[in-house]
């Protein structure tokens, strides 16, 4: 999937005419960052738009009870409509990775709120690329399990956060 998208993101920035409306940098094809970023950004677009397809179609076909066929995205050819609806979302392997998603999403007893990236990679972030001081465990935590309005995301949090607060001072006071 990555070769896929990186070749149709070279071939679509090989067309001098993107190139002419955004001016990302004097040397895009010499700048590795820059290609990378640029081609992190469109995945995330396309990403993005097929979602939405793919709301579109389940909102036809579940919740109206219309003929999918009959009403394509926007801007979407019927071709390229009825190629989504028959070969992709109709698809074996489609259903078998979509179903292991919704189980293993499932699983989670609750989810962080610090953006797309897993928590795991929003900690490994050095701080002075994420926009902040560099924290500790307990209080990254409180970071990325409050809402804005810094209440607990669940009651869960607060309970593993205080646990967590009580561990570091048992700790500190044995020398460890």
């Amino acid at each position: 999937m990555t070769l896929q998208r990186d070749v149709a993101i070279g071939k679509l920035f090989k067309d001098s005419s993107i190139e002419d409306k955004f001016k990302i940098s004097d040397d895009y094809h010499g700048n590795l960052v820059a290609q990378q970023a640029v081609h992190r950004k469109c995945y995330n677009i396309h990403r993005n738009w097929r979602h939405n397809m793919k709301l579109h179609y389940k909102h036809l076909k579940n919740v109206l009870n219309v003929d999918p066929y009959s009403h394509p995205y926007e801007h979407v050819t019927q071709e390229d409509w009825c190629h989504l609806v028959d070969d992709v979302w109709k698809s074996k392997e489609h259903k078998v990775r979509s179903k292991a998603g919704k189980k293993n999403r499932k699983k989670l007893e609750y989810n962080h709120c610090s953006g797309s990236r897993s928590f795991v990679a929003t900690m490994t972030i050095p701080p002075e690329f994420n926009g902040c001081e560099n924290l500790e465990f307990p209080e990254f935590y409180k970071k990325t399990h409050t809402k804005k309005n810094k209440e607990w995301i669940d009651p869960i949090c607060a309970v593993k956060h205080s646990k967590m607060l009580s561990l570091r001072e048992e700790s500190s006071q044995s020398g460890v």
